[in-house]
């Protein structure tokens, strides 16, 4: 096997998140009539509030932009359940595998998609305007939640559902759904590949080897 499973699901799987964390709360949401905004879509709307102000922060030196990179670090780990992406990425595998090696898996996790998050959004700016977002729906069970709505950017309109686990008092986000591409799946995909046909071994060596090329890219 190639490192093109790894390689290719990586970059345009976490591309969805990013589109989600920066959009939804750009420009005046439209919703339907007689719908009020409810709780699990206002978090939405607070946590890509809270990227976007990051994103936007005038940063005029390395000192400015490594702060920039931290703040946006950890936006990024309070409204996105790692622990959660990894073990259901993982499936069955993640019964199989000690608390060293999960905790391992989910720091490599963690350090992919937030080293994939700086590189897209460490040096952009989202302009008022550029996108237009629409809430159509929201469902909630129990302790799960999904918020749905559409994107529309430069002409071109895609279906977005964030699915959310309650936490506490608030909620984290597990899996973005963009036309029917699912983050969490296209990793459990890949992720799955490369274990039965090549073991656990060479899993945390392409997350190494993935995250070495988004740093030097």
């Amino acid at each position: 096997m190639t490192t093109s499973h790894l390689t290719s699901a990586v970059p345009s799987t976490t591309r969805l998140l990013v589109l989600v964390a920066v959009v939804l709360l750009v420009v005046p949401v439209v919703s339907h009539a007689g719908e009020t905004e409810s709780e699990a879509t206002r978090f939405v709307q607070e946590r890509a509030d809270q990227v976007i102000a990051i994103v936007n922060r005038e940063a005029p030196d390395s000192t400015a932009q490594a702060q920039r990179e931290r703040d946006l670090q950890r936006a990024i780990r309070e409204f996105l359940s790692f622990e959660l992406l990894a073990e259901r990425t993982l499936g069955s595998h993640w019964e199989e595998r000690s608390a060293e090696e999960r905790s391992l898996f989910v720091g490599l996790l963690r350090e992919l998609i937030e080293t994939s998050y700086l590189r897209r959004l460490g040096g952009d700016r989202v302009e008022p305007g550029s996108y237009t977002v629409s809430y159509e729906s929201e469902r909630v069970r129990r302790s799960r939640a999904t918020v749905s709505g559409r994107v529309t950017a430069r002409g071109e309109t895609a279906h977005v559902d964030v699915r959310m686990q309650r936490h506490g008092d608030g909620w984290l986000i597990h899996d973005v759904v963009t036309d029917d591409v699912s983050l969490e799946e296209s990793y459990a995909e890949s992720f799955d590949r490369i274990l039965r046909d090549e073991g656990w071994e060479a899993l945390i060596q392409r997350l190494r080897d993935r995250i070495a090329e988004l740093r030097e890219s």
